[in-house]
């Protein structure tokens, strides 16, 4: 019996799901590949919003497969993550290399309505900065820019709305 036959498949080729590290991906295939030394099971995910061809390979096994995908929510789940973010803000964390850190490992294990939190805080943060005419640093811009996209991608994927639209329903 093969590895394949013996590995569990979370999830189904052709299954959109979302991929913590990009945004929305589907499943092109799950077949056996061969990585460095070992041969396993891996998911290839293909973004849906790229404008190349990219591809991404997760090993199907892997212990932290449910942090790196999940299934994309419907519209009355994403609905209620958005509205609940709104009501509990994110606490902020005046230490620029603290809330690297804490944010960063919010990025990768934290729930959509975490990010919509991440992304609103960011966002007036970026505000007040600019409003007192200092800069908005380099890692927290990053970070912003990588939580608006998980969210707004699947917004916009699971509505048919753009991504202008996407950020409003985040920040409005």
């Amino acid at each position: 019996m093969s590895d394949t036959e013996t590995s569990e498949i979370k999830f189904s080729v052709g299954e959109t799901v979302l991929y913590r590290r990009y945004g929305v991906c589907k499943i092109s295939s799950a077949e056996e590949r061969t990585f460095g030394d070992s041969q396993k099971l891996y998911y290839t995910l293909e973004p849906v919003f790229a404008a190349k061809a990219t591809k991404f390979y997760v090993p199907a096994d892997a212990d932290s497969l449910d942090l790196l995908i999940r299934r994309i929510f419907d519209k009355k789940q994403l609905t209620a993550a958005v509205n609940c973010a709104k009501d509990e803000p994110l606490l902020w964390i005046n230490s620029a290399k603290e809330r690297l850190v804490s944010f960063e490992e919010l990025m990768k294990t934290g729930s959509l309505a975490d990010m919509v939190r991440l992304a609103r805080a960011l966002r007036e943060h970026k505000l007040q900065q600019k409003a007192i005419g200092r800069h908005f640093i380099d890692c927290d811009r990053r970070i912003l820019a990588a939580a608006e996209k998980l969210v707004s991608d699947e917004l916009v994927y699971v509505f048919g709305i753009d991504r202008d639209e996407a950020l409003n329903r985040i920040y409005g």
